[in-house]
């Protein structure tokens, strides 16, 4: 019933998943470099003041003869990103599809909390939302990935 990627479809017995299996036979060790860009707390009020966010860069699984193909620009949950921003299922889809992976650390986790300045800590939560972090995505690719590989189509995950 529908498409399912061959990656995707359950086994002869129907209980193990291909991907899951993968990606636990497979680990990927971590070669990201990691750094940090400003961005603004209010991306509707750039006057509110700036923090450093944390990402990281793997193009390690993009083979050293091959164009890059795509960049997975990978969302890091509610909490501080490590450097293997190319694990698991993000690191097939890389290898597969010849793409470089960025990692974005979620704002106010991790390398990515605002310190305060004028505001207080408490104050400035009120930056801690959805949009925001969605604008942070989305400056992220406008600067970024758009500078360092233009025109290669760009996955959200």
């Amino acid at each position: 019933p529908g498409f399912a990627p061959p990656y995707l479809v359950p086994d002869a017995r129907g209980a193990v998943w291909r991907a899951a299996a993968a990606a636990a036979a497979q680990h990927h060790t971590g070669d990201a470099h990691c750094t940090t860009k400003k961005s603004p707390l209010d991306h509707n009020d750039t006057s509110a003041g700036s923090f450093d966010q944390h990402y990281c860069v793997d193009a390690s699984l993009v083979d050293g003869g091959d164009a890059v193909q795509a960049v997975i620009v990978s969302i890091s949950g509610e909490g501080p990103m490590g450097d293997n921003v190319a694990a698991g299922f993000i690191g097939q889809l890389a290898r597969r599809h010849r793409a470089v992976v960025v990692g974005l650390e979620h704002r106010f986790y991790g390398h990515s909390v605002p310190q305060p300045a004028d505001h207080a800590l408490a104050d400035q939560l009120k930056y801690l939302s959805v949009e925001q972090a969605l604008a942070d995505v989305n400056d992220l690719i406008q600067t970024v990935v758009a500078s360092r590989w233009p025109g290669v189509p760009v996955l959200v995950v």
